[in-house]
């Protein structure tokens, strides 16, 4: 997904935390956010993920204001996972959506293959690693 952001603008009690000119966020390619502590990286990613609001300017998704849940993940340091299974965990976000039970294998079969969860599905949350963890958010 295209990521422009223009003019952007975030606030916390009188204080600026971010002030952006302009970003430009190309499709199909890793971007890495660096910075000192209290730079605005993670306002940076609240905002683009649509959890927090804006002061002012603009982002835009794809050329489109309005923000696609539906197409994003944000995968923060410290994964919050359900208390269960590693499959129940990445099936979840699906279920709420009334995914068919066809779709729901599909993308379990794709997405523990593709991070190699695929030997940890039966696991529950509470008995992975961080770095595990942190990949069953992703694929959630």
């Amino acid at each position: 997904m295209e990521i422009e952001i223009k003019n952007l603008k975030k606030h916390y009690q009188n204080q600026m935390v971010l002030d952006l000119d302009q970003l430009h966020l190309s499709a199909n390619r890793i971007t890495a956010i660096v910075g000192p502590n209290g730079a605005g990286k993670s306002t940076l990613l609240n905002l683009i993920a649509g959890l927090i609001e804006k002061d002012e300017g603009e982002i835009f998704y794809n050329h489109q204001i309005k923000v696609p849940f539906q197409d994003m993940t944000l995968v923060f340091q410290q994964p919050y996972l359900i208390h269960s299974s590693v499959k129940e965990n990445i099936l979840y976000p699906m279920k709420i959506r009334k995914l068919s039970k066809d779709i729901l294998d599909q993308r379990l079969d794709y997405l523990s293959n593709e991070l190699h969860l695929t030997h940890l599905l039966e696991k529950k949350s509470n008995q992975l690693s961080l770095g595990e963890k942190q990949k069953v958010s992703l694929a959630r």
